[in-house]
């Protein structure tokens, strides 16, 4: 017996749904919004802001986690999983992470009275980018392997017997 019965037809469910997935990615972005202000420009202790940190993490990896078990990958990219698109999603998330790092990292200098000549910065952003890529490129490269091998396996399990 079912508990709530669904009275609503394919296209109301999709819109449903896509109204709820847009929802939760504005809920992750302002998430991911306030612990930069928390930590970067008021910076607070890890304390203040850590369970908000753990519930990005955990939010994140089940997003992760619940794609690659439905075999999904061309959503939010629309790209298939490959070299390509994981060296240009690594560039991108570099670059933008980079670029906020040294505008908040400039922000916060400022504010504390310190005086660092922007080379400095420049070279911390740049080694601070170049780890963004490697650590995107990583995670691409696993995530878009897993995608590829359960797609795989739920084209074998619901494959037309009559083909």
């Amino acid at each position: 017996m079912k508990l709530f019965k669904n009275n609503m037809d394919e296209r109301q469910t999709l819109e449903m749904l896509q109204s709820r997935k847009i929802t939760c990615w504005i809920f992750y972005i302002l998430l991911l919004v306030s612990l930069i202000i928390q930590s970067w420009l008021l910076n607070l202790p890890f304390a203040y802001y850590g369970p908000e940190f753990s519930i990005l993490l955990i939010g994140g990896a089940y997003l992760i986690i619940s794609d690659i078990r439905r075999g999904e990958w061309e959503d939010f990219t629309h790209m298939k999983p490959g070299i390509r698109a994981y060296l240009l999603w690594s560039a991108g998330s570099a670059i933008i992470a980079s670029v906020i790092f040294t505008i908040l990292q400039y922000i916060r200098l400022s504010a504390s009275g310190k005086v660092l000549p922007f080379s400095d910065i420049l070279l911390s952003s740049g080694i601070f980018m170049i780890f963004i890529f490697c650590f995107a490129f990583a995670v691409l490269t696993l995530v878009g392997t897993l995608t590829k091998k359960q797609r795989k396996k739920l084209d074998e399990k619901y494959e037309d017997p009559e083909d």
